[in-house]
């Protein structure tokens, strides 16, 4: 090569030092903006996650209340039931009183008169 052209590529690499220079003091500035947002978004994001995790807590707990609510209701249909069971045959059971006594009034009734 020649010293002519080894010069210019001398003086093109001492201009652009000075520019080289100050991109990197802006690409500094620009790392350390983005390094503090990220630091703000983590911080947002641990809260927000933790909000979350709160959340899945207390809807995990009201499907547990939930449950124990809809067993307890089945418990109590299943008990309704006997009950209306049993109440039917109380009825049946009453109506066959009903149809003895009064079978016996009319055969009191029948020796009264006789």
């Amino acid at each position: 090569m020649s010293e002519e052209l080894l010069n210019r590529i001398l003086n093109a690499v001492l201009d652009n030092q000075a520019d080289i220079g100050e991109m990197k003091g802006r690409f500094d500035k620009l790392e350390k903006r983005l390094d503090s947002f990220e630091n703000k978004v983590e911080s947002r994001f641990d809260q927000v996650d933790a909000r979350f995790t709160r959340i899945d807590n207390r809807l995990d707990g009201i499907d547990d209340r939930l449950e124990k609510i809809e067993d307890r209701l089945d418990n109590v249909e299943d008990r309704l039931e006997n009950i209306e069971s049993e109440t039917g045959s109380m009825k049946d059971a009453l109506l066959d009183v009903a149809r003895t006594v009064k079978s016996h009034d009319l055969a009191i009734k029948e020796i009264q008169q006789n």
